[in-house]
């Protein structure tokens, strides 16, 4: 059975087509299709004439977010499909043509000739629930990332209208600093929420009253004290703050945005825990590792068996250091950072929290630091470790053992 390979060049409103065969040589000319309904039935038409779909290999650069549709499409449809690393097919067209000529319908020619050249590996490793998982834990890490900007804009405003608040906020209930916060902002506390919803100024927070107090109480659970109740007065009475109407204003407006993004994060969690519960896994019983970080992990890595070391799995990561050899000299830089961004976040968030629950985990994190380590470096050390755990306990088929991890 012939064997063709079908190179796709992916832009936003429209695709390019063209197929060679196992030698190279040219069975369907370059093509346009448009991002539509009408264009992907161009696409399959053209495709099912050359035979059986998995005798077509269909290969595409990672373009963006713009490459994902058509590569579920073709997966539905029963199509092997490929998607490689831009950098690899540039380096392939160099090496092939000197010319600075560039056009989409020769990168779809050059896309087909490196696969029927270097061969084709189909990315079969995600099911349509890892697909999910990886779109919800992208969307989760943008909010999150949009709340951060909000944080800040919040922390601008209150440096006019009360600059104090946050500092007094963050201490404990008898005025000692805090030695950990565990990774907490004191702008998701409820009780800090509710304080700035309500009372965005030095001057408005002087002028709270005991009924005002009641509800405080109330929001923060019985935790803020009368005594800090009036400690949180007197440093609104002697502020430094000046109370501009705009700033106030903004401040109270921001708040609730990062309240609107909250209610969508939850959304989005719920929906991701039972994605999960549909497929489960053991490294979910390690603690740390919460629902949007198995989200991540899973939807980046998808089928954990298509690696078959735990070292491929960690250089697919893209947590390895780059390697420079030539002759006598032999060193090591930084990080590689090829692999998915969000599998390198997630696992590197998720060690923070697995320090705080295995002494032994916190034991070689501090090995690695007292070993001269930049902390961030020896993070890297710990998440490794952790994708090469999750990597042991989900294809052996083991059951978590808290003592032994």
């Amino acid at each position: 059975m012939p064997i063709y390979y079908a190179g796709i060049d992916v832009a936003k409103y429209k695709h390019t087509c063209c197929v060679v065969d196992s030698n190279g040589e040219v069975v369907a000319k370059s093509f346009d299709f448009a991002n539509s309904a009408e264009g992907y039935s161009l696409l399959l038409k053209t495709l099912d004439a050359l035979g059986p779909r998995e005798s077509v290999k269909v290969g595409m650069e990672s373009t963006g977010h713009y490459h994902e549709n058509l590569c579920r499409r073709l997966i539905a449809e029963g199509y092997p499909v490929r998607v490689q690393n831009p950098k690899t097919i540039v380096s392939f067209r160099r090496s092939r043509n000197v010319s600075m000529a560039k056009t989409d319908r020769n990168d779809a020619l050059e896309i087909a000739l490196y696969f029927a050249t270097f061969g084709f590996t189909p990315s079969t490793g995600k099911s349509y629930t890892h697909e999910a998982l990886y779109g919800l834990a992208k969307d989760a890490n943008a909010l999150i990332s949009d709340r951060t900007v909000l944080y800040n804009r919040i922390q601008r405003h209150l440096d006019i209208t009360f600059p104090e608040l946050l500092g007094f906020l963050r201490e404990n209930a008898d005025g000692s600093r805090r030695n950990s916060t565990r990774g907490r902002n004191v702008l998701e506390s409820p009780t800090t929420r509710w304080i700035l919803s309500n009372f965005p100024s030095a001057r408005a927070v002087s002028a709270m009253t005991e009924a005002d107090y009641a509800t405080l109480k109330r929001v923060s659970r019985s935790s803020f004290s009368p005594i800090r109740f009036a400690r949180m007065k007197a440093l609104a009475a002697s502020s430094v703050g000046t109370p501009i109407a705009h700033d106030s204003a903004m401040v109270a407006m921001l708040v609730a945005q990062c309240g609107l993004i909250d209610s969508q994060l939850a959304s989005i969690e719920s929906e991701e825990r039972l994605l999960l519960a549909s497929e489960p896994h053991e490294f979910l019983k390690i603690k740390g590792i919460g629902v949007g970080y198995a989200a991540a992990i899973l939807g980046s890595v998808g089928d954990f068996s298509r690696f078959p070391t735990a070292d491929a799995l960690l250089k697919y990561s893209g947590m390895v250091p780059s390697l420079y050899q030539s002759g006598t000299v032999e060193r090591r830089g930084r990080m590689e950072k090829k692999g998915p961004p969000l599998l390198r976040y997630a696992l590197i968030q998720a060690a923070q929290k697995v320090v705080l629950h295995y002494p032994k985990w916190a034991e070689y994190y501090r090995r690695k630091c007292s070993e001269g380590k930049f902390y961030k470096v020896a993070l890297v050390h710990l998440a490794a470790k952790l994708l090469k755990a999750i990597w042991l306990i989900e294809t052996r088929g083991l059951e978590f053992d808290e003592a032994r991890f």
